[in-house]
């Protein structure tokens, strides 16, 4: 969800939300199709979603107000823990009030910590996997196809810091929500059609078809792959391309490459990585196995090698072993 116009406003002005986005639209030339504004003065932040107004056409215009619609028709059946919650609606202007991220979104905490010269912990990269996995879950239970999954759209209220690790990641220390259901679509029994994503976590049956043909919910377990490499490289896949080779790239079965830093991720991470980018969306594992694979308690401690403090004590050791259910998909 692209962010502009941002704004802090007290309590006490809080007092019309036409007045508001008003206020938010004519601080900036909008052309984009959202924008947020942050009422951080109040206990409980909010962020105001609404059609910008197009400079350009009138096809942008019925664009944006067709994506608002969208996100409306798929939050108002969402209630999970791992997805952004609609707080409230307002018919002129068009608007949604959804709750707002105060660490922003995993691209950032991907930048933060590349710039710390730090990894994400096992433990860390484990209960964010869970967390996006069970997001997606929840959406597939409900014919929901998100078709936009990537670090940009995962919103985050609680992360640890690249100096602070935690040995062992709850809940407490980790809390990411899934957000923009612009191009989210309800699926029939059949699946459904339509171009969509961003270039790099674009599924292959997509993109050799251009959404003509009828695809399933697997996309998104294939963009959740690319979720999964990011959360390994702290990078996003593709970087280097531009969108027709990323587009090549994918649907020729080229998956992005893992330097020899990235190899000290755990085990099981890359496994779940590859099983999730399968060329045949019939070989890519459902949510709910993802979600499966990630809580196991061998997940966190696989790794490749050991790994020491500064004062010799061993906090991870190597093991190989790879549960049934992910050995017989590979």
């Amino acid at each position: 969800m692209k962010t502009a116009a941002m704004k802090s406003f007290t309590k006490k002005e809080w007092t019309s939300a036409d007045e508001l986005i008003a206020e938010s639209a004519v601080s900036e030339a909008l052309t984009e199709s959202s924008t947020q504004v942050d009422k951080s003065n109040d206990s409980s932040s909010v962020s105001v979603v609404f059609p910008k107004r197009p400079q350009i056409s009138m096809g942008r215009m019925a664009e944006a107000h067709q994506n608002t619609l969208n996100e409306l028709s798929v939050l108002s059946q969402l209630q999970h823990e791992n997805i952004i919650s609609l707080l409230s609606v307002v018919v002129t202007p068009p608007s949604i009030l959804i709750e707002y991220a105060p660490m922003g979104t995993m691209k950032l905490m991907y930048e933060t910590y590349h710039q710390s010269s730090q990894r994400l912990s096992p433990c860390v990269s484990q209960i964010t996997i869970v967390q996006i996995a069970s997001g997606i879950e929840f959406l597939h239970k409900r014919s929901i196809v998100y078709r936009d999954l990537k670090g940009d759209n995962v919103l985050v209220w609680r992360f640890p810091t690249p100096n602070n690790p935690p040995l062992v990641a709850t809940n407490n220390e980790v809390l990411i929500k899934l957000s923009d259901y612009g191009i989210g679509q309800f699926a029939s029994i059949n699946g459904l059609r339509g171009f969509a994503g961003t270039p790099g976590f674009i599924a292959p049956e997509i993109i050799k078809y251009h959404g003509k043909e009828v695809y399933s919910n697997k996309v998104d377990i294939f963009s959740l792959g690319m979720v999964i490499y990011e959360l390994i490289t702290l990078h996003p896949p593709y970087d280097k391309f531009n969108q027709q080779q990323a587009n090549q790239a994918i649907e020729s079965g080229v998956r992005p490459s893992l330097s020899k830093k990235d190899l000290n991720s755990l085990i099981l991470q890359r496994e779940l990585m590859i099983w999730c980018w399968q060329q045949d969306p019939e070989m890519r594992p459902t949510a709910t196995q993802v979600v499966e694979v990630a809580r196991s308690q061998q997940f966190c401690r696989l790794v490749d090698g050991i790994r020491i403090d500064n004062d010799g004590r061993v906090l991870c050791v190597c093991h190989r072993e790879i549960p049934i259910t992910l050995r017989q998909k590979n």
